[in-house]
């Protein structure tokens, strides 16, 4: 069974608890109709949605997701944040595709609260540097996130920043309790990956998209840096992550030993 929900939004929105309500009876009917609790398999943000789903809905009904959930399986999940995230609310993110102008999806980019959501985590990156000018440093800091978003002139995320805040803060925490779910990670690694941006700009000018920058870069799975995959391991089941290397964060989901998992559980 798929469950489609919309990339744009945090998880405070309306629309995405509609998406969680709806969740919830997807899940109720098909262990009812089977007898058998479910395996649920994201992918990417679809692992914060799927956490924070199962968080809220435990809080609210305990013991909910032990009756009705076998195993959760992420895969490439982002639980530490993602550089490129940063990227495409600052300048554009093109996905990938190159022969596209940088700042293309930037319009869609900078007003998704998800944005915020899926920004690097200062517990995994600390005081590193995100983004540069020639006049200013920022790093994944609370404040230095407000700050840049504000010089940007980005009043939607200045003003979801706080809303969001919660759910960012508390990614590497388990499902509680924590022995009520069996949580298996699979991430890939080996794969160029973007963990910071230089602009070639003395500083940001409010109304005005940024230049393309010139991107620095870590290991990773080519979208998400290791260190933010890394991060699912404290909510595994046994503290580990699978690493598939050379498997692109796309990648991931054809690569043999992750569907035979899937086909085992």
């Amino acid at each position: 069974l798929g469950a489609p929900y919309d990339w744009r939004l945090a998880p405070d929105s309306d629309s995405m608890q509609t998406t969680f309500v709806a969740l919830q009876k997807l899940i109720e009917d098909a262990v009812s109709r089977t007898g058998q609790k479910v395996v649920i398999v994201s992918h990417s943000m679809g692992c914060l949605v799927s956490q924070a789903f199962l968080k809220q809905t435990e809080t609210a009904m305990p013991g909910w997701v032990g009756q009705h959930v076998y195993e959760w399986v992420p895969a490439s999940g982002p639980f530490g944040g993602a550089a490129s995230s940063v990227q495409g609310a600052v300048s554009g993110e093109t996905l990938g595709m190159s022969f596209l102008p940088h700042d293309l999806f930037r319009p869609v980019q900078s007003a998704c609260t998800s944005g915020f959501w899926l920004s690097p985590i200062p517990s995994v990156f600390g005081s590193d540097v995100l983004v540069s000018t020639h006049s200013k440093n920022y790093t994944c800091s609370d404040n230095d996130l407000r700050q840049l978003y504000s010089d940007l002139g980005l009043s939607l995320m200045s003003d979801t920043f706080d809303r969001v805040l919660p759910w960012r803060a508390n990614l590497d925490q388990p499902i509680q309790p924590r022995d009520a779910l069996r949580v298996t990670c699979f991430v890939g690694q080996g794969v160029k990956t973007t963990s910071s941006m230089v602009y070639d700009v003395d500083a940001f000018k409010k109304g005005q998209s940024p230049p393309k920058p010139q991107l620095i870069y870590t290991d990773g799975d080519g979208t998400v840096p290791s260190a933010s995959l890394q991060l699912c391991s404290k909510i595994s089941s046994d503290g580990s992550t699978n690493i598939i290397k050379g498997a692109s964060h796309i990648g991931v989901l054809s690569d043999t030993e992750f569907i035979e998992y899937l086909q085992s559980a």
